[in-house]
């Protein structure tokens, strides 16, 4: 029986594609002539977007029902907002009069129940510079009196002269040369990665830019072996090198640090302005890596969530293996674009 099984099995796959590409041939042409129509399409006949459209409800629902971790992403985003308003020519007397006082009330909320320093001291000196440059209107005036300032506050923490920050010394050619040095290492000596390295690379990846300053990524590292080929067991393309990886790191969001659907897209962008300067830090310590594809699969992301610890709001952006490179391993020349095929002026 497992032999006539065996026998008949790729006769059933292929009539599965065939199926599959036809039922697509008839249907997509029809579905993907109006928006409207696309949504039914989706509704009826594909779930691939249903796991973002639950994530981004699930998101809006908590910033409407007072989360805490929705007011934590709500305050970066705000005071980010007031600097912005702060570092214009000639900052406007009454500006922000429609958030200001629930800025301050999720910044009392954050400071109850965050250990999160860095956040709150910025957010206090903030809030102290716009207190002292508009005009106290009576919402600005409520607010103030609700604030309290943090007294570890460095009063430092405000926008600053382009100026006054350090240049650095590397030049573009230095740059080049470690673009060029970073590539998708898949083979790794047999050598623990130290953490410090790790938190190192992390600390440079956290300088990328955010949009609205909430860094909504973080960087789950595993260097326990059998946790990581569980992890990769669930993956693709690593069956040829999962053996040799001895550190793993998976960039995930939250999709709670953002109260509307428009906006779902940016935790990815986030996460992988900071993966790829991740990546080029880690080159600078001696370290290589490759990052590894995590398409949108929800039977995978139930795997995953058994393995990991997972909010109900976070995703999996990517997965990056990290490690010592092998001096002797292949890697794929991966020829790029040539510039006149990567760059369009004007059009």
């Amino acid at each position: 029986m497992k032999q006539l099984m065996h026998k008949f099995k790729p006769i059933v796959r292929t009539c599965y594609i065939f199926s599959k590409t036809l039922f697509k041939k008839i249907f997509v042409p029809v579905f993907s002539a109006h928006s409207f129509l696309a949504s039914l399409y989706y509704l009826f006949f594909s779930t691939s977007f249903r796991k973002e459209q639950h994530l981004a409800l699930l998101a809006t629902k908590y910033h409407l029902f007072g989360h805490k971790r929705a007011a934590y992403y709500r305050l970066r985003r705000n005071i980010h907002r007031l600097e912005k308003g702060l570092t214009v020519d000639s900052p406007k007397p009454h500006y922000a009069e429609g958030y200001i006082l629930s800025a301050v009330w999720d910044y009392l909320t954050v400071k109850n129940y965050t250990n999160e320093k860095e956040t709150i001291c910025w957010a206090s000196d903030v809030f102290e510079k716009y207190f002292c440059t508009v005009k106290q209107t009576s919402s600005v005036r409520k607010a103030y009196e609700l604030f309290k300032a943090e007294e570890d506050a460095s009063r430092d923490r405000i926008p600053y002269e382009r100026g006054q920050k350090k240049g650095s010394s590397v030049s573009f050619d230095q740059f080049r040369q470690l673009c060029e040095q970073r590539c998708s290492t898949r083979y790794y000596e047999q050598k623990k990665v130290p953490r410090e390295l790790i938190e190192k690379a992390i600390e440079a990846a956290s300088t990328a830019p955010s949009a609205c300053n909430r860094l909504p990524y973080c960087f789950k590292v595993y260097d326990d072996c059998s946790q990581i080929q569980n992890i990769l067991k669930i993956s693709y393309g690593v069956k040829t090198f999962s053996h040799n990886v001895h550190c793993l790191v998976l960039v995930c969001f939250d999709m709670i640090a953002f109260e509307d659907a428009r906006d779902r897209h940016c935790g990815v962008i986030d996460g992988n302005l900071a993966a790829m300067i991740f990546m080029l830090a880690l080159e600078t310590l001696g370290l290589s890596s490759c990052p590894i594809n995590w398409p949108e699969i929800k039977s995978h992301d139930k795997r995953l969530k058994k393995v990991i610890q997972l909010e109900n709001t976070q995703r999996c952006i990517m997965m990056i293996s990290v490690g010592y490179p092998k001096s002797d391993a292949l890697i794929p020349y991966s020829a790029k674009k040539s510039i006149p095929s990567l760059v369009q002026y004007n059009v």
